[in-house]
């Protein structure tokens, strides 16, 4: 994701970011009509479990001679133990033993780079459809079994659809539509919330409907917003703080609010 930031900045462009401390979740350029959504915000598991769903085996290559001075080799393959991680299991390093044996007697790097790149890519390009075809088939389990009128049922919801980006906005939205509960999401007027947005409203109030045991300090409640000095969190329980927009707007440091 840095890359391509990097690329739209270096063009003229001015996207938008939306990032958790060093990583980049979205970016979405409304002049280009593009949005670029970090995979793992919805398929939070390895290449190796990815692959292995879809039945499309891992391609692996030697992470460590990934520098310019490398480019251009052709000769023999790389000594096993530049394909080795401190990460990998028992498992890993026979799956890498057995791969590597395969390799022909001239190893281009180029080439089998290219080709491991062209491997992680069709891994997450056919993960990603999985999860959208699963998202739909499970949106037509909920109709089913709600018994909607063909009047009054919801519409389906592509869970990659704007302003989705994440696993837990599309679980959110599902929940707006889909159940009963959202029903008793109502508007409260305070006259302390007045500069809240709905969308924050809404994101607390599904708070409160999920952890109904916690006492919550926001904007609708008694007290108000939980003062930390360097911050208002959107809401706070039990030393934990929500901020329904990350750290960006709300006037503080990325870094100083984590160490917090």
């Amino acid at each position: 994701m840095i890359y391509i930031l990097q690329s739209l900045l270096s063009n003229g462009f001015s996207p938008n970011v939306v990032k958790v401390h060093n990583q980049i979740l979205l970016i979405e350029d409304h002049n280009l009509s593009l949005r670029f959504i970090d995979a793992q915000n919805y398929l939070n598991f390895s290449l190796k479990t990815l692959g292995q769903r879809i039945t499309m085996p891992l391609f692996y290559f030697p992470l460590k001679w990934i520098s310019k001075q490398n480019f251009g080799y052709s000769g023999p393959p790389p000594n096993i133990d530049d394909f080795f991680c401190f990460e990998d299991s028992s498992e890993d390093l026979l799956l890498k033993e057995h791969f590597i044996k395969e390799y022909p007697s001239t190893w281009s790097f180029e080439t089998e780079f290219w080709r491991f790149l062209e491997r992680k890519i069709n891994i997450l390009a056919f993960s990603v459809l999985d999860f959208i075809k699963e998202a739909f088939l499970s949106q037509k389990t909920l109709l089913h079994h709600i018994h909607y009128s063909s009047e009054n049922a919801p519409k389906y919801l592509h869970p990659l659809s704007p302003p989705l980006f994440t696993s837990a906005s599309y679980a959110f939205q599902l929940f707006l539509r889909f159940s009963e509960e959202s029903k008793k999401i109502k508007t409260i007027n305070n006259p302390i919330a007045i500069k809240s947005s709905k969308g924050e409203l809404e994101f607390v109030s599904f708070l409160k409907w999920k952890y109904p045991n916690l006492h919550f300090e926001d904007s609708w409640s008694p007290m108000g917003q939980k003062d930390l000095y360097y911050s208002k969190p959107d809401t706070f329980a039990e030393n934990k703080a929500w901020y329904y927009h990350g750290c960006f707007y709300h006037g503080h440091e990325e870094d100083k609010c984590k160490k917090k």
